[in-house]
């Protein structure tokens, strides 16, 4: 209980049940966050496929040292990562990166540039060059960078109950590309 006049401090939580049937996860978030995502793969261990959407730019995302411990205990099966508003800028970059140097079975990842990003073959190279896919840590990992511009400016599109709850397909959120838009 907080005394007249106190100021509320945030409420923080933690995953604490782990749920290893989850492979696969979709996310929006406001800004880029290693440590949410991280979180989260502790809490779904067999997570094979990951789709986030960024709004902001991002924060730091420096994981190198932080991380280098985990990741030698937490057992990254990602297959593939989707990054819808990819901007290229150091905090998305660093993101991508970690699962570039450490997800030894990723098959794909998918950039998708935000709108204002020109595409050109110069920027994809000091994209690969930034996100050391040289270095990767998977022989079969690919890169796409896509651009999509479909004019569409609104935060999240509506996805009905029907579409939500059907499972039938082995990927559900393949076809749902305008529900991350």
């Amino acid at each position: 209980m907080t005394s007249p006049g106190s100021r509320l401090a945030p409420q923080f939580f933690s995953f604490m049940s782990v749920a290893p049937s989850v492979k696969i996860l979709a996310l929006l978030n406001m800004q880029i966050s290693l440590d949410v995502v991280i979180n989260f793969m502790r809490c779904f261990p067999c997570l094979e496929k990951l789709y986030i959407k960024t709004v902001l730019a991002g924060c730091k995302n420096g994981w190198s040292r932080e991380y280098q411990n985990l990741v030698r205990t937490l057992d990254i099966r990602m297959k593939k990562v989707v990054l819808l508003n990819y901007r290229g800028n150091k905090s998305h970059a660093n993101f991508a990166k970690f699962f570039v140097l450490n997800a030894r079975l990723l098959e794909s990842m998918v950039l998708e540039l935000d709108n204002g990003i020109m595409l050109s073959t110069e920027w994809i190279e000091s994209q690969h060059k930034r996100l050391q896919t040289k270095n990767k840590a998977s022989r079969v990992a690919r890169f796409d960078f896509v651009h999509h511009d479909d004019g569409q400016s609104e935060l999240l599109g509506h996805v009905d109950g029907a579409q939500a709850h059907d499972l039938s397909t082995a990927d559900p959120f393949a076809r749902f590309r305008a529900w991350f838009i």
